[in-house]
């Protein structure tokens, strides 16, 4: 958590995350619990601004490895983010899974494709700029997974879509990374980043 204000000005924020992964020569499993608040209060003249932003999320994965290359399995969250109009988001559906390399290579290198299909109930705090208050939808995704780690380092790559079924120009593309590099015993270097198009923020207010 951080803390910083002065006459006119106060910022207080903080967050905490639980997660939990394992992963063996027969199944995958992930499970995480995620919240975060940050509360901003400044003055202007005899004004006085507030802001509050909170948001909480929990969920749990799991895929069942069916051949040395195939998995399939789902997942299953929920949400819940003063900033982004949810009042609850949960979200439900099966997801399929390919390995270009073997499952028992995971620890050193894999390259997986996933596809998934998921139903999707958004209730919000106020009224979006579709008009909604409340709305059910089916959405799917697309994603291809990429990483490496060697004794010199980690590569870690990613590309992700997922639009909705009823309308495909409701988007969203993200490409992210991260290299490490391992430069003498106990120390490590890192650079890593993402970019991505959004086109789905049907949440809106």
């Amino acid at each position: 958590g951080s803390y910083s204000g002065n006459q006119v000005y106060k910022d207080a924020s903080g967050n905490g995350y639980f997660f939990a992964d394992r992963e063996t020569n027969e199944s995958k499993t992930n499970v995480y619990i995620n919240a975060s608040e940050q509360f901003t209060s400044y003055k202007d003249g005899a004004d006085i601004y507030e802001y509050d932003y909170q948001q909480f999320g929990l969920g749990a994965d799991y895929a069942k490895k069916l051949t040395t290359h195939m998995a399939l399995g789902g997942d299953i969250d929920f949400n819940n983010s003063i900033f982004s109009n949810l009042k609850a988001q949960f979200s439900l559906g099966p997801r399929i899974e390919y390995s270009i390399f073997p499952y028992k290579e995971f620890n050193t290198k894999r390259w997986v494709f996933q596809y998934g299909i998921e139903g999707r109930r958004n209730v919000y705090y106020d009224t979006t700029i579709y008009l909604k208050t409340q709305e059910t939808f089916m959405a799917q995704s697309l994603s291809s997974i990429v990483s490496f780690t060697q004794k010199w380092g980690s590569i870690n790559l990613g590309i992700f879509w997922r639009n909705l079924l009823h309308d495909w120009s409701k988007n969203n593309l993200s490409f992210n990374g991260a290299l490490s590099f391992r430069l003498f015993k106990g120390f490590n270097m890192a650079i890593w980043g993402n970019y991505n198009f959004v086109r789905n923020q049907i949440n809106i207010r």
